[in-house]
């Protein structure tokens, strides 16, 4: 491959719709670490083969493969509030839901997102309650965090992303890790498929990912559905 080449490929932008890397050379789109048209934190390749929940966050996140809108290395590798097994696809829709309300918030407060390894909801909600002239609680924090989700998924499904782009790149599907703790692991599409569908239930979005309007009319936010 020439130089000249190389830099033509890379240039190009992943989700173009005009050309893509996947249009241009199929077999180099297959080598391609990112998602939703954007290139992914380079440490997915290896985090999301050895911890689901990180797959799962990386495939629903709003920007691509960000991990930014949520990491479970406070759960799933360091072993807190509780261990979790970080090999299981059972039980992580919950936990991923409330991972990026949480972060959802945090961003809106512009903290460092370091803090989650020591802050909860209640902390914030104390910290919140200081600066206003009002008090505010953890559920109330969540909501708005849930709110804030809801709404950047309405905008993603507005501008026409769906389930189809909800996943990861597709060498972490069939190139299994070559070594490390997570040696020969690889993400099972069919295993992945049912923790996205799991996940679509806990967040209330239909098959597709698209919110359903009860659950944006239970965050008050049902009038955008007429826009």
């Amino acid at each position: 491959m020439t130089n000249r080449y190389f830099g033509r490929v890379l240039n190009i932008n992943l989700g173009s719709k005009e050309v893509s890397v996947q249009k241009l050379e199929p077999d180099l789109y297959q080598k391609v670490i990112g998602g939703k048209g954007l290139a992914a934190y380079l440490l997915l390749r290896h985090l999301a083969r050895g911890m689901r929940m990180i797959a799962l966050l990386c495939a629903t996140a709003d920007r691509g493969g960000c991990h930014v809108r949520g990491s479970t290395l406070r759960s799933e590798l360091l072993g807190l509030p509780k261990p979790v097994d970080r090999l299981s696809y059972s039980g992580k829709a919950q936990l991923a839901a409330g991972l990026q309300s949480e972060y959802a918030l945090m961003n809106s407060f512009s903290i460092c997102l370091f803090d989650n390894f020591a802050l909860s909801f209640d902390d914030y909600a104390q910290a919140a309650s200081s600066l206003f002239s009002r008090r505010w609680s953890a559920e109330e924090l969540r909501g708005i965090g849930r709110r804030i989700w809801n709404l950047t998924r309405l905008f993603n499904c507005r501008e026409g992303f769906s389930r189809r782009d909800d996943t990861l790149p597709a060498r972490l599907f069939f190139e299994p890790l070559p070594e490390g703790a997570s040696k020969g692991e690889v993400v099972v599409p069919e295993k992945f498929q049912g923790m996205l569908d799991e996940y679509y239930q806990v967040q209330g979005w239909d098959e597709e990912g698209v919110p359903k309007p009860d659950t944006l009319a239970r965050l008050g936010v049902d009038e955008l559905l007429q826009r």
